[in-house]
Parts: C-alpha cells; structure tokens; sequence
C-alpha cells in the first residue's frame, strides 16, 4: 500500500495542522494555559521537523520565549552561578548512540563539576555511561518527561540548585520545555549542541554558542537559521569504539563470503527511485560471492525485496553493541542513500574499512577530515558500482584504498582538549568555511518521504526518542485520541 500523498495535499495537510497548533499555542498563552502551549509548540514543531521545509520558525520562538518569560523563577532570574559547575542536560537518555559518552567522557577529565540531566526513563540503560561516571566528578540527575510543564519546572529547580556557569543543550528537535528552561538560563554559558544540522529545531535564542560538527551545518544555521558566526564553534564528533568487546559473529555462514555491510535508521535508505536499493541489487547481481548485511529498524519493505530476489544473501540484524567489531569483520561499508549516515561513516573508516557514499550534496560533506581525498564519494550509481566491484575483486586496490582512511576521524584525546578551549576560551581551532550549500534536494527528500502517519505518531510519542520510520501505524488511535485530550479539547 502506497501511503504518500500528492505534494500539493502533503502541503496543505501541513499548513492545516500547523495553523491549527498556531491558534492552539496563541490561545493557550492568553489563558497562561503553559502545557497546553508547550505541548502546541511541541507539536508543531514535530510537524515542521518531518515536513523540513524551513529551518527555524519565528511564531514557535517567540512564543517559547513567552512561556519562558512568564514562569521565570526570580531566583533564576538572580542566579549566583558556580564557577566550578558545568550541567549536561540530555533529553535522549541514549547509551553508546549519539554523541552523550563522548562529551561525558570529555568532561570527566576537567576539574570540574558535572551535572548529568537525563530522563528518568533512562535510569537502568545507560551503561556504559554510568561506567563513566562511577568514580568520576559527575553526578546524574533524573527528571519526569511525560508533562509538558511539570519537567520545565522540574528543570527549573536543577537550574536552581546546580546553579551552573556552563551549560550544554543536547535535544530534541522539538523540546519546547528543555529549550524554554535554557532560555531563564541567563546569567550561564549556554552550549547547544546541533545533533541535527539538516533539519529543523526549536531553540535559536537558547544559547549562547552553537556547537557544529562540520561546516555544512554552520552554513545552514548562520544563512537559514540566522545564527550569528560569532556564536559559532565547530567541533566534530568521534565514534565511542570499544575495542575490548568481543565480535559475537553474524547469525549465518560467511566463510569464502566478502560482506557488504550498511545500517542506521531505515528511512535514510529510501527515495521515490529506490536508489540505495538499486545499487545492492547490481552489486549482488555483479557479485556472486558477496552478501549484503543490514543492521537497523524502520521500514523494511524494499529490504525484503531484497531478501526476496537474493534468498541467504539479503540479511537484516539488529543494531549491534559490537559495531566496530562488526565492522572489523566486513570487506565494505555502503552509505545509506539519499542520506547517509554521519557516525557510522567513522565507524567504518576508524576500522579501516571504505565507507563507499553515493554522492547528493552539501550535506554528505564533511562527515571524515578531507573528506574528498579519502576516495570514498561517487558521482553516480554506474561509478559506484563499478568501483565496488573492483574494490571486491582485487584485495591488492582495496588495502591500498583502505590506507587513505588513516587519520580522517578526531580522537578521543583531542576532542576533550578543544572542548576544554571551547569552555575556557569560547574558541575552537576549527576554522569553519562558510561556503553556500544548496539545501532543496534535502527538502525535496524530507517533502516526498513525508507520512500523516509518522506525524499522528510524533503525536503520540511527542516525548519518545523514536525517529521517524521506527513507529508504526497501531500508534495512530492512540494519537488522535491523546491530541484530542492534550489539545483540542475546549
């Protein structure tokens, strides 16, 4: 069944439910009804997050700023910051995906103390974290995420009590309550760290500096977002590799196999073309000894086409905690396409494997140090498969290749030392270029692959971690019925 809707009525559908929000949101802040507005803001702005047609929306601050303005606490307003406290506030509560253990690893190394404000739905799932900071100078602090206003003002109070003089923002695209209880923050130095640089979020007035990865996100945040350059530091990611952890092998037999492997979320994976799907298809059909390995949920339809067209040859796994082991054990890795994915691209070069990328634009730049000169971007299917099928035959091409990933992933050393000067300084010694970059295949992408159904489940789930693509249709009774109890009854 096709769910996708014709861009005309996608875009009405859109404008509908996000001028329903506006009058919502408006509404609610006249009666100082906060959750009911900090839902609204939520809400629409998840809206906007999977519809991706612009970067920020005026309405939305402005109207967080307000919530955020009346339910100042005045010992906020007065805040006596400790000089020796820092607080991370992260509202995903993940483990090892994500960028959290970096930056927490990072700032146990500082003199310092470390706050951790984490969901308490996170309590119990965070291992490798809590190894972290047993011993260590931080300490985490639990908050409630299912009320709107209840966790701002339970925010409110860790502000209060920490009273920190820095202080980083690591969210969601939609965290209207997480982004309001920033914005009474005042008197520290706000970090917000930009997780999502292709794609809309809340919270342009929350800090004082943004933390990018890579230059195409400081482009689109200072030319569309309206962020001014000198609130912007780039500082680039790692990939957290445990290289103790044992490989717990693959569920199916490999011997005399190359493997080509791929993973992340689905949706990364699908255009109205099924490109991606295309290139595995020429590869197997080329290669009679390779076997093509998935690892990742979300919508698996042209995936089991696959499994279908090529029996004990497609494979879809979980996610696995011993990614770089997996890796280690791959002849390829293979970029999802149209949008590829950023940590599993430094995955795959930290093991010394060739993340293979299928060229669409500005935002697949970036992602290794000298990106261009590492050999692993293509212009168009037929060069990609074509290379891929050299690089499978002759070992001699591939290790040499292999060879040119050295040095294209930041260390784990040099990633806390220019934290440390971006906390001290305000300063990084990453240059960034301010190139322009053309973001409307980007937006195409996000319009064409916009569902009703994944917006009726942000709905549903407006304080989940889940991405799009990973929820599914069952959710969609309960959507309609939790909107119709949060915000449109009258």
């Amino acid at each position: 069944m096709n769910n996708s809707i014709p861009d005309k009525a996608k875009s009405e559908f859109v404008e509908k439910k996000y001028d329903k929000c506006k009058k919502i949101i408006f509404r609610s802040l006249k009666k100082r009804k906060y959750d009911k507005a900090l839902a609204g803001i939520s809400i629409a702005s998840s809206l906007l997050y999977l519809w991706n047609q612009r970067y920020t929306d005026e309405f939305l601050e402005k109207s967080i700023a307000e919530v955020a303005d009346s339910t100042m606490f005045d010992s906020l307003r007065e805040l006596d910051c400790d000089n020796d406290a820092i607080l991370f506030y992260d509202s995903f509560g993940l483990d090892v995906r994500g960028l959290a253990l970096i930056y927490i690893k990072a700032l146990a190394r500082m003199n310092k103390k470390v706050f951790y404000v984490v969901p308490a739905k996170s309590e119990g799932k965070q291992p490798e974290i809590d190894k972290i900071i047993n011993g260590s100078n931080i300490k985490k602090i639990y908050f409630e995420s299912h009320d709107h206003y209840k966790k701002l003002r339970e925010l409110q109070e860790i502000l209060c009590q920490v009273k920190p003089s820095k202080a980083f923002l690591y969210t969601v695209p939609f965290d209207s309550a997480g982004v309001a209880a920033f914005m009474q923050l005042k008197s520290a130095t706000r970090y917000l760290i930009n997780l999502t640089d292709h794609a809309f979020w809340i919270g342009i007035h929350a800090f004082d500096y943004l933390l990018e990865f890579r230059n195409y996100g400081a482009f689109v945040s200072n030319n569309e977002r309206g962020v001014e350059k000198s609130k912007i530091l780039e500082l680039p990611f790692y990939p957290i590799i445990d290289k103790e952890t044992e490989f717990q092998g693959f569920p199916f037999a490999t011997e005399g196999k190359k493997i080509l492997f791929s993973g992340g979320a689905l949706y990364k994976s699908i255009d109205k073309d099924k490109t991606y799907y295309l290139m595995v298809r020429r590869i197997l059909e080329q290669n009679a000894d390779c076997l093509f390995v998935y690892a990742g949920s979300g919508d698996d339809t042209y995936l089991k086409e696959l499994m279908d067209l090529f029996p004990d040859r497609v494979f879809h796994i979980h996610e696995r905690k011993d990614l770089y082991q997996v890796m280690k054990h791959i002849t390829l890795y293979l970029n999802t396409y149209p949008l590829a994915g950023g940590l599993m691209t430094q995955y795959a070069a930290a093991a010394g494997k060739i993340p293979v990328l299928l060229w669409r634009g500005p935002e697949h730049s970036g992602i290794l140090f000298d990106q261009e000169s590492r050999k692993i971007e293509y212009k168009n299917v037929n060069e990609l498969v074509d290379d891929v099928n050299r690089l499978l035959s002759d070992s001699e091409l591939l290790h040499s290749r292999e060879a040119l990933l050295k040095g294209s992933v930041i260390e784990e050393e040099e990633f806390g030392n220019e934290l440390t000067n971006i906390i001290y300084n305000s300063s990084s010694k990453y240059k960034i270029d301010y190139h322009p970059v053309d973001t409307l295949l980007i937006k195409k992408d996000y319009a064409d692959r916009f569902k009703r159904e994944d917006y009726w489940s942000y709905v549903a789930h407006i304080d989940n971690i889940s991405w799009p693509g990973e929820l599914i249709d069952a959710y969609i009774n309960r959507a309609v019925m939790k909107m119709r109890r949060l915000l449109f009854n009258r």
